[in-house]
């Protein structure tokens, strides 16, 4: 008599049903972690408004205009161009904002930079405020279209990012055919993005694994996934200052540490006792703040340029 398999055959049955389950489960959420990497929500009009934060350099009461960047491919980048103090040290300083954010965000806390730059750039990265005609590559194509974003300014000019601002603006001043960059502020850059992702899925109460593993590796496939940045920089060729926040809860301070050591002997790293994520929004803490100021202190002023208010460079396209 053949031995008696039901039970057996049950659980093998169940054991399939439950691993097909998992593995939909997990496909399902890297699909939605893909997606929200890509696609973050967008800060616009309506953002703002909730929030009562300005939405145009007018309603901050600055003087400024907009303009908008084309790129190849079709993507156009829309830009506000502000007029800082006219005795500030820098000439141009070009802001970018982190992963969803905006240019918004960078508006909303801009009082100290009026105060360093006499012309103040805030663009929206691509995939991200206003911007049109393409998706987030988490910093792998924007540190060309910052580049793209120079070549309109015609000038030479400070980078200022936070996070992955932070990241697009070191691999914009340390890439190859690199415009005229007189230094970089990098404020709370990742080294490994998965690494980033983790750690804000863990914050917000998500889990972290597989998924960010999985999500990198099928955007890896497709090329929209930055490389560490200690590898992606290398050595620049301008000053730079790097700063991380001791509490971070996303980027640590020995990520930052590194680098810092892999962009040579011109970047000088700090960390912020007490600051934690940097955001554009929130008030500098002091010593961020005195270590900013020292390091353009250090980089030298600039000559004046004849005073004028900001306007469109006659490469950019369109108006606001």
């Amino acid at each position: 008599m053949a031995p008696y398999t039901a039970p057996m055959d049950r659980l093998i049955g169940l054991a399939i049903l439950f691993g097909a389950a998992l593995l939909l489960l997990a496909v399902v959420l890297t699909a939605v972690l893909i997606r929200s990497l890509l696609a973050p929500p967008p800060r616009r009009l309506a953002w703002a408004m909730v929030r009562g934060l300005p939405s145009t350099p007018a309603e901050a009461g600055l003087d400024g205009t907009e303009w908008w960047v084309d790129l190849p491919g079709g993507a156009r980048l829309p830009v506000f161009d502000v007029r800082g103090d006219p005795a500030a040290p820098l000439r141009c300083a070009v802001l970018l904002h982190g992963w969803a954010a905006s240019r918004l965000d960078v508006l909303a806390g801009l009082e100290p930079w009026r105060a360093r730059a006499r012309r103040l750039i805030l663009p929206d990265l691509r995939g991200h405020g206003e911007a049109r005609g393409g998706r987030t590559t988490l910093s792998v194509q924007e540190p060309d279209d910052v580049r793209r974003l120079l070549e309109v300014l015609g000038e030479p000019a400070i980078l200022v990012g936070w996070s992955m601002g932070a990241v697009v603006a070191l691999r914009a001043a340390s890439g190859p055919g690199s415009p005229d960059v007189r230094g970089v502020i990098a404020l709370a850059p990742f080294d490994r993005l998965e690494q980033a992702v983790t750690r804000r899925l863990r914050r917000e109460g998500w889990p972290a694994q597989p998924f960010a593993w999985l999500a990198s590796g099928a955007l890896r496939l497709v090329r929209r996934w930055p490389a560490a940045t200690r590898r992606a920089t290398g050595p620049v060729a301008c000053p730079a200052l790097v700063l991380a926040g001791a509490h971070d809860p996303i980027v640590t301070v020995d990520e930052v540490r590194s680098i810092g050591a892999a962009l040579g002997p011109r970047a000088r790293v700090c960390t912020v006792t007490g600051a934690d994520h940097f955001d554009p929004r929130e008030p500098e803490p002091a010593d961020a703040a005195r270590e900013i100021d020292a390091w353009i202190e250090r980089l030298g002023g600039e000559p004046p340029v004849a005073d004028r208010p900001p306007a469109r460079s006659p490469t950019a396209t369109g108006t606001a």
